[in-house]
Protein backbone atom coordinates (compact mmCIF):
# COMPACT_ATOMS: atom_id res chain seq x y z
CA UNK A 1 0.00 0.00 0.00
CA UNK A 2 1.29 3.45 -0.90
CA UNK A 3 -0.06 6.69 0.58
CA UNK A 4 0.46 10.17 -0.79
CA UNK A 5 -0.57 13.33 0.97
CA UNK A 6 -0.36 17.03 0.34
CA UNK A 7 -2.47 20.04 -0.35
CA UNK A 8 -4.22 20.80 -3.56
CA UNK A 9 -4.53 24.39 -4.77
CA UNK A 10 -4.49 27.10 -2.13
CA UNK A 11 -2.92 30.42 -1.21
CA UNK A 12 -2.62 31.32 2.47
CA UNK A 13 -1.11 34.81 2.34
CA UNK A 14 -0.85 37.97 0.31
CA UNK A 15 -3.38 39.63 -1.97
CA UNK A 16 -4.53 36.27 -3.36
CA UNK A 17 -5.34 34.83 0.07
CA UNK A 18 -8.06 32.20 -0.22
CA UNK A 19 -7.47 31.54 -3.91
CA UNK A 20 -7.94 27.99 -5.10
CA UNK A 21 -8.51 26.55 -8.55
CA UNK A 22 -11.10 23.76 -8.65
CA UNK A 23 -10.62 23.22 -12.40
CA UNK A 24 -6.87 22.64 -11.99
CA UNK A 25 -7.42 20.42 -8.90
CA UNK A 26 -9.73 18.16 -10.90
CA UNK A 27 -7.50 18.15 -13.97
CA UNK A 28 -4.57 17.20 -11.74
CA UNK A 29 -6.50 14.31 -10.17
CA UNK A 30 -7.50 13.10 -13.67
CA UNK A 31 -3.92 13.31 -14.91
CA UNK A 32 -2.54 11.40 -11.92
CA UNK A 33 -4.32 8.45 -13.50
CA UNK A 34 -3.80 9.22 -17.20
CA UNK A 35 -0.72 11.46 -17.53
CA UNK A 36 1.63 11.39 -14.54
CA UNK A 37 4.66 11.99 -16.77
CA UNK A 38 3.11 15.22 -18.04
CA UNK A 39 2.51 16.37 -14.47
CA UNK A 40 6.08 15.52 -13.52
CA UNK A 41 7.34 17.65 -16.42
CA UNK A 42 5.68 20.79 -15.02
CA UNK A 43 7.91 23.20 -13.10
CA UNK A 44 7.37 24.36 -9.53
CA UNK A 45 6.49 27.73 -11.01
CA UNK A 46 3.79 26.11 -13.20
CA UNK A 47 2.17 24.61 -10.10
CA UNK A 48 2.25 27.93 -8.23
CA UNK A 49 0.81 29.82 -11.23
CA UNK A 50 -2.10 27.39 -11.56
CA UNK A 51 -2.85 26.83 -7.92
CA UNK A 52 -1.35 29.45 -5.63
CA UNK A 53 1.97 29.38 -3.83
CA UNK A 54 0.97 26.59 -1.47
CA UNK A 55 -0.44 24.65 -4.42
CA UNK A 56 3.11 23.51 -5.11
CA UNK A 57 2.37 20.81 -2.50
CA UNK A 58 0.59 18.95 -5.29
CA UNK A 59 3.95 17.57 -6.42
CA UNK A 60 4.00 15.38 -3.30
CA UNK A 61 1.16 13.37 -4.83
CA UNK A 62 3.53 12.52 -7.70
CA UNK A 63 5.84 10.54 -5.40
CA UNK A 64 2.93 8.27 -4.52
CA UNK A 65 1.93 7.94 -8.15
CA UNK A 66 5.50 7.19 -9.23
CA UNK A 67 5.63 4.24 -6.84
CA UNK A 68 2.65 2.61 -8.56
CA UNK A 69 3.99 1.89 -12.03
CA UNK A 70 2.71 2.91 -15.45
CA UNK A 71 -0.90 1.72 -15.44
CA UNK A 72 -3.38 2.28 -12.62
CA UNK A 73 -7.11 2.09 -12.18
CA UNK A 74 -9.08 4.63 -10.22
CA UNK A 75 -10.97 2.80 -7.47
CA UNK A 76 -12.43 5.86 -5.74
CA UNK A 77 -12.30 9.62 -5.97
CA UNK A 78 -13.79 12.48 -4.00
CA UNK A 79 -13.19 16.22 -4.27
CA UNK A 80 -14.56 19.25 -2.47
CA UNK A 81 -13.43 22.84 -2.01
CA UNK A 82 -15.57 24.30 0.79
CA UNK A 83 -13.07 26.78 2.23
CA UNK A 84 -9.66 28.10 1.19
CA UNK A 85 -8.27 24.91 -0.32
CA UNK A 86 -9.30 21.99 -2.43
CA UNK A 87 -9.57 18.65 -0.64
CA UNK A 88 -9.24 15.41 -2.52
CA UNK A 89 -9.10 11.68 -2.03
CA UNK A 90 -7.88 9.45 -4.81
CA UNK A 91 -7.64 5.68 -4.36
CA UNK A 92 -5.70 3.95 -7.14
CA UNK A 93 -5.04 0.28 -7.81
CA UNK A 94 -2.51 -1.28 -10.15
CA UNK A 95 -4.22 -1.94 -13.47
CA UNK A 96 -4.70 -5.56 -14.42
CA UNK A 97 -4.04 -6.73 -17.93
Amino acid sequence: MVFGTGGLTHQLHGPNFGRHNEDWDNEFLDRLVTDPDGLAALSTHDYMERGGTEGVEMIMWLAMRGAMGKQVRQAHRNYTAPFTTGYGLLALEPATA
